[in-house]
Protein backbone atom coordinates (compact mmCIF):
# COMPACT_ATOMS: atom_id res chain seq x y z
CA UNK A 1 0.00 0.00 0.00
CA UNK A 2 1.38 3.55 -0.92
CA UNK A 3 1.34 6.08 1.73
CA UNK A 4 -0.64 9.29 0.64
CA UNK A 5 -0.72 12.39 2.66
CA UNK A 6 -4.44 12.09 4.67
CA UNK A 7 -6.82 14.96 3.67
CA UNK A 8 -8.97 14.32 7.27
CA UNK A 9 -5.71 14.96 9.72
CA UNK A 10 -6.33 18.56 11.67
CA UNK A 11 -9.71 19.54 10.49
CA UNK A 12 -13.14 18.50 11.10
CA UNK A 13 -14.43 18.25 7.58
CA UNK A 14 -15.26 15.68 5.30
CA UNK A 15 -13.26 12.42 5.54
CA UNK A 16 -13.19 12.03 2.22
CA UNK A 17 -11.85 13.76 -0.66
CA UNK A 18 -13.04 13.15 -4.68
CA UNK A 19 -9.99 13.02 -7.32
CA UNK A 20 -11.34 12.78 -11.26
CA UNK A 21 -8.94 11.30 -13.47
CA UNK A 22 -9.40 11.98 -17.26
CA UNK A 23 -7.81 10.97 -20.81
CA UNK A 24 -7.52 14.22 -22.68
CA UNK A 25 -9.69 14.64 -25.91
CA UNK A 26 -9.48 13.07 -29.36
CA UNK A 27 -6.37 14.47 -31.38
CA UNK A 28 -5.41 13.59 -34.94
CA UNK A 29 -2.78 10.58 -33.93
CA UNK A 30 -5.29 9.10 -32.23
CA UNK A 31 -8.18 9.18 -34.97
CA UNK A 32 -5.18 8.09 -37.47
CA UNK A 33 -3.71 4.82 -35.43
CA UNK A 34 -0.81 6.49 -34.93
CA UNK A 35 1.58 5.90 -31.65
CA UNK A 36 1.62 8.79 -29.74
CA UNK A 37 3.31 9.24 -26.18
CA UNK A 38 5.07 11.35 -24.09
CA UNK A 39 7.36 12.17 -26.83
CA UNK A 40 4.35 13.87 -29.54
CA UNK A 41 2.73 16.99 -28.39
CA UNK A 42 -0.43 16.85 -30.55
CA UNK A 43 -3.08 19.57 -30.29
CA UNK A 44 -6.62 18.33 -29.98
CA UNK A 45 -8.43 17.82 -33.56
CA UNK A 46 -12.43 19.57 -33.64
CA UNK A 47 -13.65 16.02 -32.21
CA UNK A 48 -11.39 16.91 -29.50
CA UNK A 49 -12.40 20.29 -28.81
CA UNK A 50 -15.92 18.88 -29.10
CA UNK A 51 -15.60 16.40 -26.39
CA UNK A 52 -13.59 19.00 -24.11
CA UNK A 53 -16.84 21.45 -24.52
CA UNK A 54 -18.98 18.34 -23.49
CA UNK A 55 -16.76 17.07 -20.86
CA UNK A 56 -16.94 20.84 -19.32
CA UNK A 57 -21.01 20.67 -19.78
CA UNK A 58 -21.31 18.19 -17.85
CA UNK A 59 -18.11 18.87 -14.81
CA UNK A 60 -17.88 22.15 -15.24
CA UNK A 61 -20.26 23.14 -11.83
CA UNK A 62 -18.36 21.45 -9.74
CA UNK A 63 -16.21 23.33 -7.01
CA UNK A 64 -12.65 21.62 -8.15
CA UNK A 65 -10.21 23.24 -5.76
CA UNK A 66 -7.54 22.67 -8.78
CA UNK A 67 -7.45 21.68 -12.54
CA UNK A 68 -4.72 19.96 -13.34
CA UNK A 69 -2.91 19.03 -16.71
CA UNK A 70 0.06 17.08 -17.63
CA UNK A 71 2.98 18.87 -19.37
CA UNK A 72 1.41 18.32 -23.12
CA UNK A 73 -0.75 20.62 -24.58
CA UNK A 74 -4.02 17.70 -25.68
CA UNK A 75 -4.36 18.35 -21.81
CA UNK A 76 -4.06 21.99 -21.64
CA UNK A 77 -6.47 22.13 -24.33
CA UNK A 78 -9.16 19.45 -22.83
CA UNK A 79 -9.02 22.02 -19.55
CA UNK A 80 -9.39 25.28 -21.69
CA UNK A 81 -13.14 25.61 -21.15
CA UNK A 82 -12.31 25.28 -17.10
CA UNK A 83 -9.37 27.57 -17.82
CA UNK A 84 -12.23 30.14 -19.13
CA UNK A 85 -14.11 29.45 -16.93
CA UNK A 86 -11.89 31.30 -14.27
CA UNK A 87 -9.85 28.19 -13.14
CA UNK A 88 -6.14 28.49 -13.14
CA UNK A 89 -4.50 25.49 -15.01
CA UNK A 90 -1.96 23.69 -12.91
CA UNK A 91 0.91 21.19 -14.80
CA UNK A 92 2.46 18.57 -14.03
CA UNK A 93 5.30 17.09 -16.12
CA UNK A 94 5.12 13.80 -14.07
CA UNK A 95 1.74 13.62 -15.51
CA UNK A 96 2.86 13.16 -18.97
CA UNK A 97 2.05 10.16 -21.09
CA UNK A 98 4.43 6.77 -21.30
CA UNK A 99 7.14 7.22 -24.08
CA UNK A 100 7.16 4.79 -26.50
CA UNK A 101 10.38 5.15 -27.56
CA UNK A 102 11.10 4.59 -30.85
CA UNK A 103 7.49 3.20 -31.46
CA UNK A 104 6.35 7.23 -31.48
CA UNK A 105 4.99 8.01 -33.87
CA UNK A 106 4.07 4.79 -35.99
CA UNK A 107 1.35 4.06 -37.66
CA UNK A 108 -0.39 0.58 -36.35
CA UNK A 109 0.46 -1.55 -38.95
CA UNK A 110 1.02 -5.31 -38.05
CA UNK A 111 4.65 -5.09 -37.35
CA UNK A 112 3.74 -2.45 -34.67
CA UNK A 113 0.59 -4.19 -33.39
CA UNK A 114 2.77 -7.49 -33.01
CA UNK A 115 5.59 -5.29 -31.07
CA UNK A 116 2.52 -3.77 -28.93
CA UNK A 117 1.59 -7.28 -28.21
CA UNK A 118 4.91 -8.82 -27.29
CA UNK A 119 5.88 -6.10 -24.71
CA UNK A 120 1.67 -6.41 -23.40
CA UNK A 121 2.48 -9.70 -22.91
CA UNK A 122 5.47 -8.99 -20.78
CA UNK A 123 4.11 -6.65 -18.66
CA UNK A 124 0.98 -9.36 -18.01
CA UNK A 125 3.44 -11.89 -16.89
CA UNK A 126 5.33 -9.41 -14.36
CA UNK A 127 7.82 -8.01 -16.58
CA UNK A 128 7.41 -4.64 -15.12
CA UNK A 129 10.71 -3.41 -15.90
CA UNK A 130 10.42 -3.90 -19.74
CA UNK A 131 10.59 -1.62 -22.04
CA UNK A 132 10.21 -0.91 -26.04
CA UNK A 133 13.43 0.74 -27.12
CA UNK A 134 14.32 4.00 -26.20
CA UNK A 135 10.76 4.26 -24.02
CA UNK A 136 9.64 4.17 -20.82
CA UNK A 137 8.57 0.42 -18.45
CA UNK A 138 5.37 0.80 -16.20
CA UNK A 139 7.51 0.82 -13.15
CA UNK A 140 8.98 4.16 -14.40
CA UNK A 141 5.77 5.27 -15.07
CA UNK A 142 4.36 4.03 -12.04
CA UNK A 143 7.03 5.87 -9.70
CA UNK A 144 6.76 9.59 -11.32
CA UNK A 145 2.54 9.54 -11.81
CA UNK A 146 2.37 8.71 -7.91
CA UNK A 147 5.35 11.38 -6.96
CA UNK A 148 3.06 13.35 -8.94
CA UNK A 149 -0.22 12.50 -7.52
CA UNK A 150 1.40 12.59 -3.74
CA UNK A 151 2.80 16.13 -4.38
CA UNK A 152 -0.90 17.43 -5.70
CA UNK A 153 -2.38 15.78 -2.72
CA UNK A 154 -0.22 18.00 -0.31
CA UNK A 155 -0.67 20.89 -2.14
CA UNK A 156 -4.57 20.47 -1.86
CA UNK A 157 -5.09 18.13 0.85
CA UNK A 158 -8.57 18.86 0.73
CA UNK A 159 -11.59 19.33 -2.31
CA UNK A 160 -11.73 18.34 -5.05
CA UNK A 161 -8.90 18.03 -7.99
CA UNK A 162 -10.15 17.64 -11.51
CA UNK A 163 -6.97 16.09 -13.25
CA UNK A 164 -6.53 15.35 -17.10
CA UNK A 165 -3.91 13.02 -17.99
CA UNK A 166 -3.62 10.14 -20.68
CA UNK A 167 -4.68 6.47 -21.56
CA UNK A 168 -1.63 4.39 -20.31
CA UNK A 169 -0.80 6.43 -17.41
CA UNK A 170 -3.97 6.46 -16.15
CA UNK A 171 -4.19 2.57 -16.45
CA UNK A 172 -0.46 2.48 -14.62
CA UNK A 173 -2.32 5.16 -12.26
CA UNK A 174 -5.49 3.11 -11.50
CA UNK A 175 -4.10 -0.47 -11.26
CA UNK A 176 -1.61 0.59 -8.34
CA UNK A 177 -4.15 3.12 -6.70
CA UNK A 178 -6.97 0.54 -6.81
CA UNK A 179 -4.41 -2.17 -5.76
CA UNK A 180 -4.95 -4.36 -8.52
CA UNK A 181 -0.71 -3.92 -9.71
CA UNK A 182 0.66 -3.61 -12.59
CA UNK A 183 0.09 -6.92 -14.50
CA UNK A 184 -4.09 -5.86 -14.61
CA UNK A 185 -3.23 -1.97 -16.26
CA UNK A 186 -5.15 -3.89 -19.22
CA UNK A 187 -7.78 -4.21 -16.98
CA UNK A 188 -8.84 -0.04 -17.20
CA UNK A 189 -10.23 1.41 -20.52
CA UNK A 190 -9.42 4.80 -21.60
CA UNK A 191 -11.42 6.77 -24.40
CA UNK A 192 -10.83 9.84 -25.01
CA UNK A 193 -12.20 12.12 -21.96
CA UNK A 194 -13.16 9.40 -20.38
CA UNK A 195 -13.49 10.35 -16.69
CA UNK A 196 -12.79 8.11 -13.82
CA UNK A 197 -13.66 8.91 -10.19
CA UNK A 198 -12.22 8.18 -7.47
CA UNK A 199 -13.21 8.36 -3.46
CA UNK A 200 -10.34 8.67 -1.07
CA UNK A 201 -10.10 8.03 2.07
CA UNK A 202 -6.45 8.30 4.13
CA UNK A 203 -4.87 6.29 1.89
CA UNK A 204 -7.16 4.04 0.62
CA UNK A 205 -8.81 4.57 -2.78
CA UNK A 206 -12.55 3.42 -4.01
CA UNK A 207 -13.43 3.63 -7.41
CA UNK A 208 -17.10 5.62 -8.03
CA UNK A 209 -16.48 5.89 -11.66
CA UNK A 210 -14.05 3.83 -14.61
CA UNK A 211 -14.10 5.26 -18.18
CA UNK A 212 -17.57 7.23 -18.29
CA UNK A 213 -18.41 8.69 -21.09
CA UNK A 214 -21.80 9.21 -20.58
CA UNK A 215 -21.23 12.87 -20.84
CA UNK A 216 -20.49 12.92 -24.77
CA UNK A 217 -23.56 13.13 -27.01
Amino acid sequence: MHSYPDPAVGRAATAYQRIFLVRHGETDPNAQGIVQGGGIDADLNANGHEQAEQLYQAYGCEPFVAVVGSGLRRTHQTLAPFVRAGHALVTHPGLNEMSWGVLEGAATDERVRAYYREINDRWAAGELDARIEGGESPLEVAQRAQAALRELLLQYPTGDLFIVSHGRLLRILLAELLGYGLQRMHWFGHKNTGVNLLLRARDRFVALKLNDTLHLN
